[in-house]
């Protein structure tokens, strides 16, 4: 059986919508390794998010259902600290994260986060 490539034909029918979903599930994915890293499961964030278990869940799998709000109340209860940069449209198919927990930001859930 051989591999497909399908890269070109997403790229050349990207659309707002799919581009939020991978958005959220760039988000989603950082937000899972924090909480493995920290040791938490699904409903201790919850709690420190002062939600419930079901609409954490709902959160974290209801693609692209991330609002800036959501984003923030994950910060907050993981203390760390999202950064958005903007990059140019890349033309060649290589990969450009733009969504990264920032690396200092563990330890002071504001260290550059109003920069």
């Amino acid at each position: 059986m051989s591999t497909i490539d399908l890269s070109q034909f997403v790229e050349e029918n990207e659309t707002a919508e799919t581009r939020a979903y991978k958005h959220a599930l760039d988000i989603g994915y950082q937000i899972v390794k924090e909480m493995e890293r920290q040791g938490l499961n699904q409903k201790m964030l919850a709690g420190k998010m002062g939600i419930s278990p079901a609409r954490l869940s709902t959160m974290l799998n209801t693609q692209p259902n991330m609002t800036l709000k959501s984003i923030a109340q994950f910060e907050l209860a993981l203390g760390i600290c999202f950064e958005f940069t903007s990059c140019e449209q890349s033309t060649d198919n290589q990969t450009i994260e733009g969504v990264l927990s920032h690396p200092t930001a563990m330890g002071n859930p504001y260290h550059n986060c109003l920069e």
